[in-house]
């Protein structure tokens, strides 16, 4: 690197001279007009995820179940991203959230209709038996919602 900081939330590149960056730790600094909104602790996120609640309701999608949401450090998101099977996408793409869920799933199975046999009893008459695919179920669980802390309120 030459040395020029980078805010990790709008990209805004340090100019010579210019303003000093805040660090937010973790090796991500900010800009000053990103961090006059800056979100660092769980009960400052609250009235924000409410209102991100409250827009989804407005458009007609609520959902039932109010999953609790943490602000978490970079390296613990990055963890539970690796646990989601997620990989890193380069330095471009930074995960800033995450959704923590237990996804329960009924694999479909095939099953052969029953014809039954010349003497009445239940059997396969021959391999062409048309076949049917049982209905698959799934359940979603969401345990918690991880976002980054240290983002503007508006990110």
């Amino acid at each position: 690197r030459d040395g020029v900081l980078a805010c990790c939330s709008c990209g805004r590149l340090q100019s010579v001279g210019g303003p000093a960056f805040a660090s937010v730790g973790d090796s991500r600094d900010l800009c000053l007009e990103c961090v006059s909104s800056v979100v660092v602790d769980t009960r400052d996120a609250q009235p924000l995820y409410d209102e991100v609640l409250r827009f989804y309701r407005s458009m007609g999608m609520e959902h039932p179940h109010r999953a609790p949401m943490v602000l978490v450090d970079s390296p613990t998101l990055q963890q539970h991203s690796h646990q989601e099977g997620r990989r890193d996408a380069g330095p471009i793409f930074h995960v800033r959230g995450l959704c923590v869920a237990t996804v329960y799933r009924t694999i479909p199975s095939i099953v052969r209709s029953s014809l039954p046999r010349g003497g009445g009893g239940v059997g396969v008459s021959q391999v062409a038996t048309p076949m049917h695919e049982r209905s698959t179920t799934s359940c979603c669980s969401v345990s918690a919602i991880l976002v980054m802390y240290g983002l503007p309120r508006l990110l």
